[in-house]
């Protein structure tokens, strides 16, 4: 969509610009970006996004540097604001620090973002925590066919929702070689998670990892659905027998914390 068309569409322009620049920002959280380069990469003019990364800058949603402009710290006051006003997640801290002071699993919570992902929007580690880099940092969205909490919530859709996340490609971003690759083979995999109860996933986002996922209902979110997962770093630890039946009984009393049910 060029430059003009956006405007006529969007009701705030201005707005939807800088929400695209952000998001290109944050895509690249590591690197800075110059003018040029967001230009190109939001559709903008380079003028355009001169002005509105400044006026950003004053408001301390984004820094600039020698480089060009990187995300500020004003996001992260936001994103912990946002997170304290979602009661599935203070439910969630509440229920996973008094059942797994000490565990030898990390449980995590996360939802469906756009497209073919899930964003995690809270963990609670084990007794060893999970060194799992960008894998699982909080608010960051990863491929929802190669972890299980993703693959739960994904096997909570009907049909036609399910169908309109997918890509057209029949090809899927493999993480790792026993990352799903096919639409076709996703949605065998989605089947067999409906029928078991649970979603399982092994080395697929990380190597030498084993999860186990979850999805429950919830009144709270548009699609309905939340999820929680187990994941084990050692393949062998006897906890592994009855991790999928103890993640049950903590996503039910999970939903019951929040007012939803467990999705079979």
């Amino acid at each position: 969509m060029d430059d003009v068309t956006e405007a006529r569409r969007s009701p705030s322009p201005g707005v939807s610009r800088a929400a695209a620049i952000l998001s290109a920002l944050a895509d690249e959280p590591r690197r800075a970006l110059g003018p040029s380069e967001l230009s190109r990469m939001v559709g903008v003019p380079k003028s355009t996004v001169i002005n509105l990364c400044g006026a950003m800058v004053e408001a301390g949603l984004m820094r600039r540097g020698p480089a060009g402009w990187q995300l500020g710290s004003r996001l992260a006051e936001l994103g912990n604001a946002y997170l304290k006003s979602v009661v599935e997640v203070e439910e969630f801290h509440a229920l996973a620090q008094a059942l797994y002071p000490s565990a030898p699993h990390t449980v995590q919570l996360g939802v469906l973002g756009d497209g073919l992902t899930v964003v995690y929007l809270a963990r609670h580690d084990g007794r060893v925590p999970l060194n799992l880099g960008l894998a699982s940092e909080i608010g960051r969205s990863v491929p929802a066919h190669c972890t299980a909490n993703g693959k739960a919530l994904l096997a909570g859709l009907d049909g036609e929702a399910l169908s309109r996340r997918l890509p057209n490609n029949a090809k899927l971003e493999q993480l790792t070689p026993r990352s799903i690759g096919t639409i076709a083979a996703l949605r065998r995999e989605l089947a067999h998670t409906r029928e078991r109860g649970y979603a399982e996933e092994i080395g697929e986002i990380v190597e030498g990892l084993r999860c186990f996922g979850a999805a429950v209902q919830t009144p709270r979110r548009g699609d309905g659905l939340i999820a929680v997962s187990f994941t084990f770093a050692d393949p062998s630890h006897p906890a592994l027998a009855t991790g999928p039946t103890e993640l049950r009984r903590f996503s039910e009393l999970f939903a019951e914390r929040i007012g939803g049910s467990l999705v079979v």
